[in-house]
């Protein structure tokens, strides 16, 4: 599928290298479990108090990238909100944005918030098993699973209350392998354990 930017390619960089303006971001398919509609309804609350931030939502397939690009053109701050949907590496743009959301309803564990991490990009997240087991491990800043819960995370972020996540790449890879290993079952050639 071909990208589409809300704004444009050109307006969506120029809103990347604005170093006046703070920009957050979400990845993930456009569905209900995924907590767009959450999200949006906390960023409307937040951006009235803070005219300098941009939300940026990036996915790919989804039933619900219509209905939630809708509902966020009925937004008072739905100029400052950019959508990107099919693109097949979000790096470039996570890297230059500020703040990572992850406002899901269900998350088995959430690559995007590997991802942010290798980055460096500090992440909120709402705190929901999986994910948010991942986030407690390393020393994330988690909220309650709500509208508020991420107005209040966004707030936090402001006052600099929000860091990168405490990882070790090196640990994490280590720790992989050895749970690998001692879930793998072993089965001999002869089809026995």
């Amino acid at each position: 599928a071909e990208t589409v930017i809300s704004i444009g390619a050109e307006r969506l960089q120029e809103i990347l290298q604005d170093k006046k303006s703070k920009k957050f971001i979400t990845i993930g398919r456009f569905s209900p479990e995924k907590g767009h509609k959450k999200l949006l309804h906390a960023f409307e609350q937040f951006a009235g108090q803070h005219p300098e931030v941009y939300l940026i939502l990036i996915g790919g397939y989804g039933a619900f990238y219509q209905e939630t690009v809708q509902y966020a053109a009925s937004l008072a701050c739905a100029s400052r909100i950019v959508f990107v949907r099919a693109i097949t590496n979000p790096f470039p743009i996570l890297k230059r944005c500020d703040l990572f959301l992850l406002p899901s309803d269900r998350e088995p564990f959430g690559l995007v918030l590997l991802e942010a991490a290798t980055l460096k990009v500090p992440i909120v997240a709402t705190d929901i098993p999986g994910s948010g087991d991942f986030m407690r491990d390393y020393h994330g800043y988690l909220v309650e699973n709500s509208e508020k819960g991420l107005l209040l995370g966004m707030e936090a972020f402001m006052r600099r209350e929000v860091k990168p996540l405490e990882i070790s790449f090196e640990d994490y890879n280590r720790t992989i392998v050895k749970n690998f290993e001692k879930e793998a079952i072993y089965v001999n050639a002869d089809g026995r354990k």
